[in-house]
């Protein structure tokens, strides 16, 4: 029963994720102009906001909090294996056309 109930919350916690915003799976390449930017031009992308107009995104937090320090580690130890990681946006974005990532985790 539990890991029925388990199962049910991801797949709603995730396809919660897809509707609010972007996705973006794939090959994501950190990287830093004064902040950190996210190259998602490598990954798939879908459900992108209309005021995301370039292929970066960005973490949600500031760079001292916990929460970015482990997605910044999530998403460098996947670049650097090679590997796929999935972002997920909350429909918003900076004044750079950029939008702003609140999920990460593996595909």
């Amino acid at each position: 029963m539990f890991r029925k109930l388990l199962l049910a919350f991801a797949l709603l916690v995730g396809a919660q994720a897809s509707l609010a915003g972007g996705s973006y799976i794939g090959r994501i390449k950190p990287l830093h102009y004064g902040s950190l930017y996210l190259d998602a031009s490598a990954a798939e992308m879908s459900g992108r906001p209309a005021c995301a107009t370039r292929p970066y995104v960005v973490l949600q937090e500031s760079q001292t909090s916990v929460g970015y320090k482990e997605k910044f580690a999530m998403i460098l130890s996947a670049w650097l294996a090679e590997k796929p990681v999935a972002l997920y946006g909350n429909g918003t974005c900076t004044s750079e056309g950029d939008e702003i990532i609140y999920v990460v985790t593996y595909p």
